[in-house]
Formats: structure tokens, C-alpha cells, sequence
């Protein structure tokens, strides 16, 4: 005879939340809360998705902040490459062109 299945608590549900959103994978938090991942993905999932998306938009907006506020020149340009679509240019010397091109005719 199967064991019956585990229920979740809401206190069980919320530190799945939380957990998920200090980033521990599935399988790590499964086994903190002494059930199967299968259990985790079946009466948890949601709140898995939540927690690790809230924490996403809590470390994006430090990083917005961080990068608006113009004392972390590194994160603004980070923040621009990333999310504006910003590149660095980058610009070969003519000099060593004619010496590409003239490996190349060789």
C-alpha cells in the first residue's frame, strides 16, 4: 500500500517562497523540507516560480539604483550592455587591415 501523499502547509508553501527566492534549486529545497521533488513541483510550484522572481526584481532594482545613481560607473555601463543594448565598438587600425589583407593574398 502506497504512502499517503505529503501536504503542504501554508507555512510550507511560504518557506518554499523564501527559499526559492535565496536561490536554492528544487532538489536542495526538497530535501530541507523532507519531501520528494515531484511533491514540490506538484502542490508548490507557484510558489517556487515567486519566490525566485521576486528576488530577481529585488536585485534588479538594486542594480538600477546602483547604476542611476552614478557613483558605480561599472554598474551603469553593466546596466546599459545589458538591458539598453549598448556594445563596446570595436575599431581595427587601418595598418593592421593591410596586413590581414596582405596575409590573406599570400
Amino acid at each position: 500500500m502506497p504512502r499517503p501523499p505529503k501536504r503542504l502547509s501554508g507555512k510550507d508553501i511560504s518557506e518554499i517562497e523564501m527559499l526559492a527566492g535565496l536561490g536554492l534549486a528544487q532538489e536542495q529545497i526538497a530535501d530541507i523540507k523532507g519531501i520528494c521533488v515531484e511533491t514540490l513541483v506538484k502542490y508548490a510550484a507557484k510558489a517556487y516560480q515567486v519566490g525566485k522572481a521576486k528576488a530577481i526584481a529585488r536585485v534588479s532594482k538594486t542594480a538600477f539604483e546602483m547604476a542611476a545613481s552614478g557613483k558605480q560607473p561599472s554598474m551603469t555601463m553593466f546596466y546599459l550592455k545589458t538591458q539598453a543594448g549598448w556594445r563596446e565598438k570595436v575599431t581595427i587600425p587601418e595598418e593592421l587591415l593591410k596586413l590581414l589583407r596582405q596575409a590573406e593574398e599570400e
